[in-house]
């Protein structure tokens, strides 16, 4: 006789693959917007009842959100942000790949910045004998 055995399985997409379908969802994200009002006692079921057909509406494959994120751009003492103007992007005398250097430009573009270049030279006395 004969014998057939057949496997299978489900597999991830490529990473990449993955990455870029979020980001594309998230870039196309919905913002939810509810009453913030408190609910009276006689509503309550009203207002669920509103929320319920709203999601409804919603697909599940969509991403939603219901407040809008920060500005990292500037400074936010409270959400410890410290934004990005006045940043140092790279320090020291080391050389910088190509992609260091433009990540520092790319962050400050988005934000409505752009880098300069600074060079200090100190001069100090090294009191030699």
């Amino acid at each position: 006789g004969s014998c057939s055995i057949q496997t299978c399985w489900m597999q991830l997409a490529d990473f990449r693959e993955v990455g870029n379908y979020l980001k594309m969802k998230h870039q196309r994200a919905m913002k939810l917007e509810l009453d913030k009002k408190p609910a009276k006692a006689g509503n309550s079921a009203v207002n669920r009842g509103i929320i319920a057909h709203t999601l409804r509406r919603i697909a599940k494959t969509e991403l939603i959100y219901l407040e809008d994120s920060p500005n990292y751009c500037v400074k936010n003492q409270s959400l410890g942000v410290q934004g990005t103007e006045g940043r140092e992007c790279t320090k020291g005398d080391k050389n910088f790949s190509q992609k260091e250097k433009k990540s520092c430009r790319s962050l400050c573009n988005e934000c409505g910045f752009r880098v300069v270049q600074k060079r200090v030279e100190v001069v100090s006395s090294c009191n030699c004998k």
